[in-house]
C-alpha cells in the first residue's frame, strides 16, 4: 500500500546529529599488516635479508620489509600491479623490484632502500619504466 501519512521527524530530534553525520568520513587506508608470502607458485628468488638482518620479499604489489625483532613490518608502495622478481644489491641495502607487464603500458622497475627510516617508518625508491613506452622488451633484474 502507498503511505498516506507524511513523514515526520522523531519529537526529540536534534537537526545537529544530521549536519554532523552528512560529512564525509575522514578517508584513507593505512596498510598495518601484509599476510601470506607469494613464493610457493613463484620460482624466482624472492625473499632477502638486507644490512639490518630484516627479511625482504614481496607479496602483491608490495615490498615488505620485516624487523623480526620487533615484529613490524615497512612497506614500499611503488607498483601498481603484481611484483613478480626481486634482485637484492651485493651490500644488501638496495633491491630493484619488477613488476607484470599489462594492457596499459610496459613493466615497470623500482630501485628501493631497504632501510627504514627510524623516523617516520618510511622506505623511499624510484620508479622506473623501462625500457620506454610502447616498446616491446624483456626486462631482466641483477645487480
Amino acid at each position: 500500500f502507498p503511505c498516506r501519512r507524511g513523514v515526520y521527524a522523531p519529537s526529540a530530534w536534534d537537526p545537529n546529529l544530521a549536519a554532523r553525520s552528512a560529512k564525509p568520513p575522514k578517508e584513507g587506508l593505512t596498510l598495518e599488516w601484509v599476510y601470506g608470502y607469494g613464493g610457493l607458485q613463484n620460482t624466482a628468488n624472492n625473499l632477502f635479508y638486507n644490512e639490518d638482518d630484516h627479511a625482504v620479499f614481496y607479496t602483491a604489489g608490495v615490498g615488505i620489509v620485516f624487523d623480526r625483532h620487533a615484529h613490524k613490518q615497512y612497506f614500499f608502495h611503488g607498483h601498481d600491479d603484481d611484483i613478480k622478481c626481486m634482485a637484492m644489491h651485493p651490500a644488501k641495502r638496495l633491491v630493484a623490484t619488477g613488476q607484470v607487464g599489462n594492457q596499459k603500458g610496459c613493466p615497470i622497475v623500482c630501485v628501493w632502500d631497504t632501510t627504514v627510516n627510524k623516523k617516520t617508518g618510511q622506505i623511499r625508491g624510484k620508479v622506473a619504466q623501462l625500457p620506454f613506452e610502447n616498446v616491446p622488451a624483456v626486462v631482466a633484474l641483477a645487480f
